[in-house]
């Protein structure tokens, strides 16, 4: 995908250290999804 829009790929994670991400008890602190939504649409609004 990179090359065919001829741009850079950025990765903003949002879990929480102690997340157990794809377990039966995972969880994720709701600050950091609220957190992380505000910082991908700025990324978006970027230029």
């Amino acid at each position: 995908m990179e090359r065919a829009a001829e741009t850079h790929t950025i990765t903003v994670p949002i879990a929480n250290y102690d997340d157990n991400q794809h377990a039966p008890n995972e969880n994720l602190r709701l600050q950091n999804l609220w957190d992380g939504v505000e910082t991908m649409a700025a990324l978006l609004e970027m230029q």
